[in-house]
């Protein structure tokens, strides 16, 4: 036989031994070198990382041996059978998963500077090739393939390098709530101070001190009063500057009064002398901090705030460094599309929300740049508390406002319609945009975030005046670091043209007493915080700092530091000329006009059609020679149709495409209720559609409907004194409409009639709704052709809310574990609007089709909150696996909801019934069945019922709900003696027990009776004896009443009966309670207990005492799960 059959032979032969061991070093090999390796190292250089998501300790030891270990184990566990390695299958499998991992190898190191800006697609086919080649080589040389087993070591090697990183090494014994800390030397040998002097520290992130000012320095008392009434009682330091360029760095540096370094982390371990522990320990301070991004207040410090558990944080970690290694991967022309990893540490897919809403909507205390503001502000403010004088308090909040996203109103009010960018056009880059408008739009929503943020001070200031502590604290208030708003400069990175608007920062000190304020002049920095500090409470901190007091004129050498380009440190001048350039832009754009934000909403391209009616400047729509004129469709038409503020979102930013398209930079108006109140400039995306977007004021979106209509401004007739044509650009087209059908959607009618019919077969898919909008993958084979999507409809009950395309910032696509594609994408949705989920509704197109790509219920867990007398007064809810939280708190109302529970024949058991808020037609949030104390079933409406229809109207047809028997006939023994306890709870947050009912009497076996109820009880009837008792004492008629007075009870466990029913010829006429006092029978049976086991009640119909006795029957319904039959006994005759 030749060499090449034996060779041939020998590939065919089983993996035994060290042939089946090799196959999988190789794998645990490229994976080390490929993935586990590459992302270790940008981790370890930026630990930060880990800090922002909270992860220490176990988890983040499960994460470094899950990605170095438990993956490749993952993937090699196929060849350890076989009937997997020793057949074709098993050989392509093996030799496709090299030659993938040696390609992800391959490609990270051809990224080079030189092949930068190479075609992508030929980089990546080199690095195949590539790849296939060393699987060729591996077959041909068994030296060479035990060579590159060798390489399995760097699956143990690699997580051992990074975990002993110093940066990460600091984070490994975990920091739980409650544990012992140990303070460094310096604190634990610091002497202690004695102070009642309240501390309150407030950090404002990505606020320019420009952004305050008018154009003579001040600030603007219309626009931003709370900064304006500090500035007036505090020492207002107009020159100061921050010595870090990103969080990271700034707050410690903050914190602590030295220097950032390039290598620190934002963790108490990296700078554990730092306010927080030298506050706590030696001056015996109560701390309540709010922390974003970093973890300098030990969690033993600050054991009262709350955090994720550990599996989300893991989970979160995992999700973000899918999109780091994308980064790592892909060629440099092919991140452009990916989410921007660069100036953020965590929720690189979701930069519009936090995952701290995604997992519950509870206060944390902190992780993601993306925060509920509003909610964090409200458990800030009761977290506070009056002086006391044996602990003193140090509040410290740093709140990520106003820096991006902007969503906030200076109400607070959200104002991002549904499928709205996570950032304006041109705003997702290192680089702002060259277009003029396009940085002045960014700069409008920028200032309106800040006047959110003088509002959450308003509000902390109003707090500290209710407890007594404004006029004795210490108040310090400042930012991290600025932002540029110049066109074409970067927006972080200081240069010669931008330097003032990113390195100066606002800095206020309100000491205790002080009534008038004082502005100064000379540079400070925030590393002079805690020198100030120290000097208010009479002592020296035990550590050496870099900072001078606030108050020392001396001059300072001005660094910052730590930027991702540019040297690590950098020194700088401030010019005063530059800065004044700022200030007199802003001024230029938005004026200071009486009303506070006016001027902001006012700027645009025609100032000078703002409050002015419509009809002096519109004519009829010209004909086009194309025959199709152009169109504004608005992005969430319908929520003009019903502005409703008092649920925190109102519909200001107007935004939308034209179709057809026009120019770039068209002038348009929008017009609310025929009134002019913004204009704009159309700009192309990347998709060459024409697009728009501007903001409304809220004054002019007042509750109701309102009418916006979106206009082509077109040059006047000068002679006629003409300032503007404006010409309509209306959507004349009806929307798409949703076609209901047999328990959930038949399709989409379009504007033409044509019906896309709904159907299951057109994407795999994997969909939630968080806070802050639809997040979904579609998931495909990756030989198979691309996932296409014409476009999305977004419905809220029968009303569309968005039709279009998904938010590009957020598409990317990734490789599964199992080997298939999953192409991800993000739609937007309000808060106010994602809080009532039971009603949205997400439908894909495809050609003439869509898919309802349903949203199963949010996981979450009930509990059932009884008051004093033991009755259920409330429902509690935590997210699953969000126990770590306060639960959300759902009263139970009897008018809140309609509803009826029914639970079907004993053949097959199975639970069903509606539910409808009727004052909120699609209102319906979940409905919960309880077991006794025990959860059985959460679910949503959505099963057609006419008979709700035709009494309660047609927006009701679908509020039914049904839950299969399997899961039930497990438990059919204790449903039928307890019953099943259905609630159902609206998006107004209450919950209404269901109605059931009392079915007629039924055979049972043996010749016994059964009492049915729709709740699922099917109820025994027995005589008293056997630890029960009871009866009707007295049946009596007065009048047109009749009235039965007696007693049940069981004797043995002494309870009075759950309810008391009353039958008319074996038909369920009436039911009471039983809670009257009967001290005869407590007396008689020598049990306190049984002293309000009586009842009294008015029978129905009036019936004779010889009739009553002759038709009717009297139950007691026993907790025991029987139907105690009450003897009749003295009858008194009728009254006459």
């Amino acid at each position: 036989m030749s060499k090449s059959a034996d060779r041939s032979e020998d590939r065919r032969q089983p993996i035994q031994g060290t042939r089946r061991v090799l196959p999988a070093a190789h794998i645990f090999g490229l994976w080390a070198f490929a993935v586990a390796q590459p992302i270790f190292d940008l981790i370890g250089k930026e630990p930060d990382f880990l800090v922002a998501h909270r992860l220490s300790g176990v988890p983040l030891l499960a994460l470094a041996l899950g990605l170095s270990l438990a993956m490749p184990a993952l993937l090699a566990a196929p060849l350890a059978h076989p009937a997997t390695t020793n057949g074709r299958i098993g050989r392509w499998y093996l030799n496709g998963l090299r030659a993938l991992l040696a390609a992800a190898f391959l490609l990270q190191l051809l990224d080079l500077e030189l092949l930068a800006n190479a075609p992508a697609a030929p980089v990546a086919a080199l690095a195949l090739a590539g790849g296939v080649g060393l699987v060729l080589v591996l077959h041909r040389w068994h030296g060479f393939a035990q060579l590159v087993g060798i390489t399995a070591a760097a699956a143990l090697i690699a997580p051992t390098l990074f975990l002993v990183r110093p940066g990460v090494r600091t984070l490994l014994p975990g920091d739980l709530p409650g544990e012992d800390f140990r303070p460094p030397p310096e604190i634990a040998q610091a002497a202690a101070f004695a102070s009642d002097l309240p501390i309150v520290l407030v950090v404002f992130d990505e606020l320019p001190a420009s952004s305050l000012q008018r154009q003579d320095g001040s600030i603007d008392p219309h626009r931003f009063p709370a900064f304006a009434e500090l500035a007036i009682g505090s020492d207002w330091y107009r020159r100061a500057v921050t010595v870090g360029l990103q969080t990271s760095k700034a707050i410690p540096a903050l914190l602590t009064g030295r220097q950032p370094r390039p290598g620190g982390t934002a963790h108490y371990r990296d700078h554990s002398n730092n306010l927080f522990t030298w506050l706590a320990v030696a001056g015996r301070y109560r701390i309540v901090a709010q922390e974003t991004l970093s973890l300098l207040c030990p969690p033993a410090i600050c054991a009262e705030e709350t955090r994720p558990g550990a599996p989300t944080r893991l989970a979160a970690v995992i999700d973000d460094l899918g999109v780091v290694y994308a980064h790592l991967l892909l060629p440099t022309a092919f991140t452009d599309s990916l989410p921007d990893i660069r100036n953020t540490w965590t929720d690189f897919r979701d930069a519009s929300r936090s995952p701290q809403e995604r997992e519950g909507d509870r206060p944390g205390r902190g992780g993601a740049l993306n925060q509920d503001v509003p909610r964090l502000v409200a458990d800030f403010l009761d977290r506070m508390r009056p002086v006391e004088d044996s602990a003193p308090g140090f509040y410290y909040l740093h709140l990520n406002i106003p820096h991006r996203p902007w969503k906030y109103l200076p109400s607070g009010r959200e104002y991002r319609p549904v499928g709205a960018r996570a950032l304006p056009h041109g705003f997702d880059g290192r680089r702002l945009p060259e277009d003029e408008w396009l940085t002045v739009h960014g700069l409008q929503r920028h200032l309106l975030q800040v006047g959110y943020a003088d509002r959450v001070l308003g509000q902390l200031m109003d707090r500290l005046r209710s407890l007594g502590m404004y006029d004795q604290a210490l108040i310090i208030v400042t930012a991290d670091h600025g932002h540029s708003f110049r066109p074409g400069v970067p927006r972080r990175l200081p240069t010669e043209t931008n330097l003032e608007d990113v390195l100066e920062v606002p800095l206020f000190v309100k000491r205790p007493g002080q009534a008038r304020g004082s502005i100064f002049e000379h540079a400070v920095r925030t590393i002079d915080i805690v020198p100030t500090i120290a000097a208010a409470v009479g002592a020296e901190p035990p550590w050496t700092v870099d900072g001078l007091e606030l108050s020392d004129d001396s001059a300072r050498n001005l660094t910052t530091c730590c930027f991702d380009e540019g040297e690590a440190v950098q020194s700088f001048r401030t010019d005063p000329a530059r800065r004044q350039q700022t200030l007199d832009r802003l001024h230029g754009l938005f004026g200071t006009e009486t009303h506070p934000f006016e001027g902001v909403f006012a700027a645009g391209p025609r100032r000078d059609l703002i409050g002015r009616p419509v009809t002096d400047f519109t004519k009829a729509r010209r004909d086009i020679s194309s025959g199709k004129a152009p169109r504004a469709i608005l992005a969430g038409a319908h929520a003009y149709g019903d502005v409703r503020p008092e649920t925190g979102f109102v519909p200001s930013l107007v935004s939308g495409r034209i179709e057809p398209g026009v120019a770039r930079s068209t002038e348009l108006a929008d017009a609310v209720d025929g009134i002019v109140r913004s204009t704009t400039e159309t700009f192309v995306d990347g998709d060459d559609v024409s697009r728009f977007s501007a903001l409304v004021d809220e004054r002019w979106l007042s509750a109701g409907r309102r009418h916006l209509d979106v206009y082509a401004i077109e040059e006047g007739d000068p002679a006629a004194d003409q300032l503007a044509v404006l010409r309509p650009l209306r959507d004349d087209q009806p929307p798409a409409r949703l076609v209901p059908g047999q328990g959930g959607v038949r399709g989409v009618q379009l504007p033409g009639g044509e019906v896309l019919q709904n159907v299951g077969w057109l994407y795999e898919h994997e969909l939630e709704l968080v806070a802050g909008g639809f997040r979904g993958r579609f998931i495909q084979e990756p030989e198979a052709e691309p996932v296409l999507v014409d476009e999305f409809f977004v419905f809220e009950g029968e009303h569309l809310l968005y039709r279009g395309m998904d938010d590009r910032f957020f598409r990317r696509a990734d490789d599964r574990p199992d080997g298939r594609l999953e192409i991800s994408f993000r739609i937007s949705v309000p808060s106010a609007t994602a809080s009532g989920g039971s009603r949205l509704r997400l439908l894909a197109r495809r050609g003439g089709h869509v898919q309802d790509l349903s949203v199963a219920p949010e996981p979450a867990v009930y509990e059932l909150s009884r008051n004093a007398e033991g009755r259920v007064d409330a429902l509690l809810r935590w997210p699953a696996g969000g126990v770590d939280y306060e639960p959300e708190r759902i009263d139970v109302t009897p008018s809140a909801m309609a509803g009826f529970l029914e639970a079907s024949l004993p053949e097959s058991l199975g639970l069903q019934g509606w539910a409808a808020d009727l004052a909120d037609p699609g209102g319906n949030r979940e409905v919960v069945a309880f077991l006794g104390d025990r959860p059985l079933w959460i679910g949503r409406t959505g099963v057609e019922r006419p008979d709700v229809a035709s009494r309660h109207g047609d927006r009701h047809r679908w509020s039914g709900f049904v839950l299969a028997h399997p899961p039930l006939d497990a438990l059919r023994d204790s449903i039928e003696r307890e019953g099943v306890v259905a609630y159902a709870i609206s998006r107004r947050r209450a919950a209404t027990r269901l109605r059931f009912a009392y079915r007629p009497l039924q055979r049972g076996p043996r010749r016994t009776e059964i009492l049915p109820a729709s709740d699922g009880r099917r109820l025994t009837v027995v005589s008293p004896g056997n630890g029960f008792d009871g009866a009707i004492d007295l049946v009596r008629k007065r009048a047109d009443r009749t009235v039965i007075e007696g007693w049940a009870a069981d004797l043995e466990r002494g309870e009075r009966p759950r309810q008391i029913v009353i039958y008319r010829d074996g038909e369920f006429l009436a039911s009471l309670g039983a809670n009257r006092e009967r001290p005869d029978v407590a007396t008689h049976h020598g049990d306190d207990r049984l002293l309000r086991t009586g009842f009294r009640a008015t029978v129905p119909g009036a019936p004779d005492p010889t009739e009553f006795t002759e038709r009717h029957r009297v139950f007691a319904i026993m907790l025991r799960g029987a139907a105690l039959q009450l003897r009749i006994g003295a009858l008194s005759p009728p009254d006459h």
